[in-house]
């Protein structure tokens, strides 16, 4: 953000400075020491920053479409996004993905339906090809648990394709919050009837830097029945909100494939300028970055991503 920029919006962000002087002003007030039953000042001041933490992480998290929306959402929301992606090794490739959450308001929204697919096509005449190809899940979702701290649900269903295959799919989500960082640990438990099982441990930390910047470490160790060894994975991302409709983000990332034997390592750089160009429902977001892959003896691979999202649902 340019040094002395004013922001003519005021968005989730700039609430952190008002959080700020009410927090100075409740500790000024502070009742001088004891246990007490009754909320004081310092719960209520506590109670506001961990709404505050949960609402900044909420707002960058949807308005980047964050995947973890797939699995903590109560709502009906689809979104589809297209896209092409220019890269200096694969050459140009068509994107496409898709993403259903329709939720059932007769069973209190704890029943949904859910449908996942997303493609790549190499060149123009293969879309066809690519489509058919293509392995979409469909299956019903039923939210056991979701609170603030704990989220468990279950889906059963089908990935279709070629063999169709039966899918089970068992995740559960916990949320812990110690002064201005969130941290959030997930399972994720699969079994497909054709490959077998899976399993998905991850860790994200996240922390509000100033007025207006997100820091967040995501951790990831997935293991998968038909590959050797486990698949680690490791990025750091920096969010900045420029305004409520534009915002953008660093990210250095790198995964070690069927470890502690990998040949297939990657590391990449890539930053993503996202903005809402129409109400509260269409999005462009440019993505330029580099790789270095293990299989081209990490040679940089230059590489730029241009995408538009469509979202069907709550806004941002």
């Amino acid at each position: 953000m340019a040094a002395g920029k004013t922001r003519a919006t005021v968005g989730p962000a700039a609430s952190a400075l008002r959080l700020g002087a009410a927090a100075a002003l409740a500790l000024m007030g502070l009742p001088g020491g004891g246990l007490s039953a009754a909320p004081t000042r310092l719960d209520t001041l506590h109670a506001l920053v961990a709404t505050n933490l949960d609402n900044y992480v909420e707002w960058f998290d949807r308005f980047f479409g964050d995947e973890r929306l797939k699995d903590d959402n109560r709502r009906t929301r689809v979104t589809l996004g297209a896209g092409v992606t220019f890269d200096a090794e694969d050459g140009v490739s068509l994107e496409t993905e898709f993403s259903a959450r329709l939720a059932l308001p007769a069973l209190e929204r704890r029943l949904h339906l859910i449908v996942d697919d997303a493609f790549e096509a190499d060149r123009a005449n293969a879309l066809v090809e690519s489509l058919r190809e293509s392995a979409p899940d469909a299956a019903a979702r039923f939210i056991l648990k979701d609170t603030d701290r704990l989220r468990f649900n279950a889906d059963a269903g089908l990935r279709l394709g070629d063999p169709a295959q039966a899918l089970l799919r068992v995740r559960a989500r916990a949320v812990f919050r110690t002064g201005e960082w969130e941290l959030r640990p997930s399972e994720v438990v699969r079994y497909y009837s054709h490959d077998g099982f899976s399993a998905t441990t991850e860790l994200r930390c996240t922390r509000i830097l100033g007025d207006s910047w997100m820091f967040r470490s995501t951790t990831d160790l997935t293991w998968e029945e038909v590959s050797a060894g486990v698949t680690p994975a490791q990025a750091f991302m920096l969010f900045d909100e420029i305004s409520p409709r534009r915002s953008q983000k660093l990210d250095i990332s790198a995964a070690w494939p069927e470890w502690p034997h990998p040949a297939r390592t990657v590391y990449a750089l890539a930053f993503t300028y996202r903005q809402r160009i129409y109400r509260d429902w269409l999005y462009v977001e440019t993505t330029p970055g580099v790789r270095f892959r293990q299989t081209e003896r990490y040679e940089a691979t230059p590489f730029l991503t241009i995408l538009f999202e469509v979202v069907f649902g709550p806004g941002y």
